[in-house]
């Protein structure tokens, strides 16, 4: 299931709260401090914390809705 987040780096501001929650190792920076995905299969499938801290809303995932097709019993 793809569940990983998309950064919009250019609402970024490199503060790294979301990369110092991030325990599964997803995430990143790259030299110029900007946060990325650096392993995508490492976001743990619906967790969606980096985008909770993530002030400016650089940070998004795919509609919760999607995790809903791929519970039993649905």
């Amino acid at each position: 299931m793809p569940w990983f987040p998309t950064i919009a780096t250019d609402l970024c501001n490199g503060c790294g709260l979301c990369l110092k929650l991030c325990t599964y190792g997803a995430l990143g920076s790259t030299p110029d401090g900007k946060i990325e995905v650096v392993d995508p299969f490492k976001c743990l499938v619906g967790c969606s914390s980096c985008a909770t801290v993530c002030k400016p809303k650089a940070i998004t995932f795919p509609p919760r809705t999607m995790l809903d097709a791929f519970r039993p019993g649905r």
